[in-house]
C-alpha cells in the first residue's frame, strides 16, 4: 500500500503517477512493467518512487485497490438509481 508521502501528494501529481503506472501495466503486464518507464512518464525521480511505495508490486496492488473501489462505487450507484437493476444478468451477458 502507498506510504503516507504518496497519500499527501497533490491530487494532480498522485494521479499522474497512477496514470503512468496504469498505462505501463496495461501495456506490459506486471512482469514486463519497468519502474524506469513509469517514473519517466510521470516526471518523477526513481528515488522519489521509493518514498511513495515499497516496490513495484506495492504500486500494482494500490492500482488494483483503486480500480476495485471505482467498480464498487459504480455498482452501488447503479443499485441506488435503478430498482430493477440486475447486475448478475449484466455480468453474464457482458
Amino acid at each position: 500500500m502507498p506510504k503516507t508521502t504518496f497519500l499527501n501528494l497533490e491530487d494532480n501529481k498522485r494521479r499522474t503517477i497512477e496514470h503512468a503506472a496504469t498505462r505501463e501495466f496495461a501495456a506490459y503486464g506486471f512482469y514486463g512493467a519497468r519502474l524506469n518507464r513509469i517514473v519517466e512518464a510521470s516526471g518523477n525521480a526513481k528515488g522519489s518512487f521509493y518514498q511513495y511505495f515499497e516496490n513495484l508490486g506495492d504500486l500494482y496492488l494500490h492500482l488494483l485497490e483503486q480500480i476495485s473501489e471505482q467498480n464498487l462505487a459504480a455498482i452501488h450507484e447503479t443499485l441506488a438509481n435503478h430498482e430493477d437493476a440486475d447486475l448478475f444478468a449484466k455480468l453474464l451477458n457482458g
